[in-house]
């Protein structure tokens, strides 16, 4: 009974471990062979995670995604720069694959409000850095969202999102996931059901 009413902690937890620290990567800026290092941290930060829209500039400002609920496995994935400033927000949901149960990370939108960076270099260096931790974790696929404006608020973002993918139109969606119902407090997720792959895990045999 305990361990029953323990739930919602009890996978909080278990999904908080999985996140933890993500790994620092260097990329180019605009100018004179200029190079920012960023700093994922996906460490759930009472602070940080209250109202990260007011540094990403999106619309969850006042009304953020449910990082403080148990039940819904969202993070808010803190990006840093190299002066420990905290400049923009990865908003990241763990979640299945409609029909196939495999583990997801799902980026619901990726706001970074940092014109200085080549996104064409950064986002190749972003996915491989994302996918080094999502192979720890038994992670099958990582994906975005499948209608171009609702990657990022930013098109220097989507934009290099789509040229990493070889897009040129949106089309269809690659595979469909299990998106959770939030509550009215809430920002909804971006996510209609279909998302794009942006990284597969190579290691077949982990993935069963």
């Amino acid at each position: 009974m305990i361990q029953y009413y323990n739930a919602p902690d009890l996978i909080s937890e278990i999904v908080s471990r999985q996140i933890k620290d993500f790994q620092d990567f260097l990329v180019r800026g605009k100018g004179e062979d200029e190079e920012i290092k960023l700093i994922l941290d996906g460490k759930p930060d009472q602070k940080l995670d209250e109202n990260p829209g007011a540094i990403s500039g999106d619309c969850t400002e006042g009304q953020p995604l449910p990082f403080d609920d148990p039940t819904i496995p969202v993070f808010n994935v803190k990006v840093f720069d190299s002066k420990q400033r905290h400049i923009g927000n990865i908003y990241l949901l763990n979640t299945t694959e409609m029909g196939a149960g495999q583990n997801v990370w799902h980026l619901d939108a990726i706001q970074i409000p940092e014109g200085r960076i080549e996104w064409d270099d950064a986002i190749p260096q972003l996915i491989r850095s994302l996918g080094e931790e999502a192979k720890k974790k038994n992670v099958k696929l990582i994906t975005v969202n499948d209608e171009k404006h609702l990657i990022s608020n930013y098109d220097y973002i989507s934009d290099a999102v789509f040229k990493y993918l070889n897009r040129n139109d949106e089309g269809e969606g690659d595979v469909y996931l299990n998106i959770p119902d939030v509550d009215r407090a809430y920002s909804s997720f971006q996510c209609k059901g279909a998302g794009l792959v942006v990284w597969e895990n190579p290691d077949k045999t982990m993935l069963i």
